[in-house]
């Protein structure tokens, strides 16, 4: 017997209870009669040690065990029962991107007219809870606004709701109750009784989702009961019917009467046929290639809500996609929001993504392992990223969770996706790096069409609190995500093992390869004007409509000639470039003493060399006044002692540096007389240093920034 062998004969003692004699029926898979309906999986044993948080064998055996059998709510489902059980039934497939560490049981069910249910259980011991009722639709199940996050649900009498700021997370008394009615939802909000769902009249088919994310270390799969010893609680809600007549029915006949329980797996929104066609189509953007579509260089994240948008239209061109509906419900019952990107290894075997990680509440372990003993406020209930791969597979690769990922003390993160054999050596814990596994199937067909160069990659952040403002929620509009979420927004580059080996993985060295809004590859290193104060400069904005602003500027290479700038024709300029229009920033002047700026080499326009400096996403530029955003870029500022530093501070204290300025510098001690839009709190300051004052800015650390009335940028200083 191997060690592998020895390590599940152990943990299946351990958990199961079996005899030695099923053991080795299990072992040998000679003697299981197996089911048509199920696959027969291999021999599957975790890897010993696992990741801190990852689930095991023994908790995904017995959370199979004790809560595999109800009638109404099938499962459990999710990537570990799939994998790791050796014989799992069809519907605990996860066919559509779950994450790592989730438990879901999902029932369907049709119920009269007037009728109503009601489930009784105790809240599961772990990060996210979440009761939710989908619509079939579209042929699949979409969201219609009918669910219950655990911070929502009121508790039973005498019971504690410990998913609530500041609750006890460990308290026994942890009952609920939830009703869901066949009746349309009351108007008014406040109409609404206190655990209540509404499914509506019409008697369609619905399906309801029991969601659990992340158990606590010392529960099962469910967070209802002990990972590895007997359990003599329910934990699993128990439920009842009545008609609208008030014939009360019991759970048997509940399932009898409403439940439609699923025989096979759940069906998957796209065939292998229909994604094929799909990757070939001749209508996909022409900057697209059937080897690496829908994946582009450099990666772009977006918000995912539907198939339409965030599957179909990806292969799109700008043009086309900007017809599709962008919002919507999220199909194919998921709970978002979701946050999606393409990859190929055709552009390079290792992909790096940054940004910052929202505060979590950190309840796995808690300091004596049981989870921790209350619920803390922050950002985000839930934070994961998983890797997968393509719609027709629907098949989940590896994952993290938050709590799993290193951060530097401003929280910012690193995390490496890529193959084992392309996994760098200082892509580890201890060198502050996560490492994620690229799919070794690629796209995971099992069609001889299959590409093994495809990659995606799913982040979640759910259950945000209201009060963050750079939620994912509040993207609205496509290409927004940057400026919404600033920091928060992940960012990410192609690079191979050797590179990242050799630069541990940091994106200082200051050059970044962008695509330009007339499809061009330009590549911006970092240009240094040593003598920046009162230097006179101006930029054009080429505006190319859903495609984005591209952002051309004189400076660093010469001071802009006005004489130039007020003859320039700018229809004339929008037609040369392929622009929907052509506006000017400027002219204006830098504010400090030596400026560093990414920029590309000189590129004629008009007739006087200018240089590439951006190329932003559509909505960039329409930030309201005042209002604090956080673009990711580099830039290194220096403002020399005894030199005048033009200041706004806002009401909480924070100091925003003025960068470049359109007053003229001697109306700029005095522009506080001039301010007719400055919000109340905020304060305009003239200010000097005692010793330089110098900003390196990044774009792993995006620096808060605000714009004022007169359309000139201040960038707060780090605190």
């Amino acid at each position: 017997m191997d060690k592998h062998q020895v390590i599940l004969r152990d943990r299946l003692l351990n958990c199961v209870g079996v005899t030695l004699v099923s053991i080795f029926a299990v072992m040998t898979s000679t003697t299981c009669a197996q089911s048509p309906q199920r696959k027969k999986n291999p021999l599957i044993v975790p890897p010993n040690p696992v990741r801190f948080g990852d689930r095991s064998l023994e908790s995904t055996i017995r959370t199979d065990e004790r809560y595999g059998h109800d009638g109404l709510f099938q499962g459990p489902r999710g990537w570990v029962y799939w994998k790791y059980m050796e014989n799992p039934k069809p519907i605990q497939n996860p066919n559509l991107w779950p994450d790592m560490r989730s438990t879901y049981f999902i029932g369907r069910f049709a119920m009269p007219t007037g009728s109503s249910m009601t489930l009784r259980g105790t809240f599961p011991y772990a990060r996210f809870f979440q009761f939710a009722l989908y619509k079939f639709e579209r042929n699949t199940f979409v969201a219609f606004g009918e669910s219950l996050r655990g911070p929502d649900i009121e508790p039973d009498p005498g019971s504690t709701n410990p998913f609530r700021v500041g609750a006890s997370r460990l308290t026994e008394n942890r009952n609920f109750t939830i009703h869901v009615l066949a009746e349309d939802p009351p108007k008014d909000a406040d109409g609404r009784a206190k655990n209540t769902l509404y499914v509506g009249r019409e008697g369609k088919d619905i399906q309801g989702v029991i969601r659990i994310y992340l158990p606590d270390q010392d529960q099962d799969g469910t967070g209802w009961g002990p990972p590895n010893s007997s359990f003599g609680g329910q934990g699993f809600p128990t439920y009842e019917g009545k008609l609208a007549d008030g014939t009360e029915l019991s759970a048997k006949q509940v399932v009898n009467q409403w439940a439609k329980p699923i025989a096979g797996e759940t069906t998957k929104p796209m065939t292998i046929d229909q994604w094929v066609r799909l990757v070939n189509a001749k209508d996909n953007d022409p900057k697209l290639t059937p080897q690496t579509s829908p994946a582009r260089n450099p990666p772009q994240w977006e918000k995912f809500t539907t198939i339409q948008y965030g599957v179909i239209g990806a292969f799109k061109s700008p043009t086309a996609r900007a017809k599709m509906q962008f919002g919507g419900p999220v199909e194919g019952g998921g709970e978002g929001p979701y946050l999606m990107t393409y990859l190929s290894r055709q552009f390079g075997p290792v992909y790096v993504m940054q940004g910052k990680m929202p505060t979590f509440p950190d309840t796995y372990a808690g300091k004596h392992g049981r989870g921790a003993a209350t619920m803390p406020e922050a950002q985000t209930q839930y934070w994961s990223l998983v890797s997968c791969e393509s719609v027709p597979s629907g098949q989940v690769v590896d994952g993290l969770t938050d709590f799993q990922i290193p951060l530097d003390k401003d929280r910012n993160y690193t995390i490496v996706v890529s193959r084992p054999e392309d996994r760098p050596k200082n892509a580890t814990l201890e060198n502050g790096v996560a490492w994620i596994k690229w799919s070794p199937r690629g796209e995971g067909l099992d069609d001889p069409r299959n590409r093994s160069d495809f990659g995606m990659l799913i982040l979640r952040i759910m259950g945000n609190n209201p009060k963050w403002k750079q939620r994912p929620d509040n993207i609205k509009k496509p290409g927004t995500g940057e400026v919404v979420m600033g920091p928060f927004f992940p960012k990410g580059h192609y690079t191979t093992k050797e590179q990242f080996e050799s630069k541990g993985g940091a994106t200082d060295t200051p050059k970044v390869a962008m695509t330009t809004g007339q499809d061009k590859q330009m590549t911006l290193t970092m240009q240094t004007l040593k003598k920046s104060r009162g230097y006179l400069y101006c930029e054009l904005v080429f505006n190319y409509g859903n495609k984005g602003n591209d952002i051309y500027s004189t400076s660093p290479l010469a001071e802009a000639k006005l004489k130039w700038w007020n003859n320039l024709d700018l229809d004339a300029l929008a037609k040369e470039f392929g622009a929907e229009s052509v506006y000017k920033n400027g002219p204006q002047w830098w504010s400090m003493d030596e400026v560093g700026v990414m920029a590309s080499a000189p590129v004629k326009v008009a007739g006087v060399d200018m240089v590439f400096g951006a190329h932003l996403p559509p909505g960039t530029l329409a930030i309201p006044k005042y209002t604090v955003f956080s673009p990711a870029k580099f830039q290194n500022l220096v403002w020399r002692a005894g030199k005048p530093v033009y200041q706004l501070v806002d009401p909480d204290g924070h100091v925003y540096v003025l960068q470049g300025h359109k007053i003229p510098t001697n109306k700029l001690a005095t522009l506080s007389e001039k301010f007719k839009q400055l919000p109340k709190g905020w304060e305009y300051r003239v200010k000097t240093y005692d010793k330089d004052l110098v900003m390196k800015l990044t774009p792993k650390k995006p620096i808060p920034s605000v714009q004022d009335e007169f359309d000139q940028i201040y960038i707060r200083i780090p605190e």
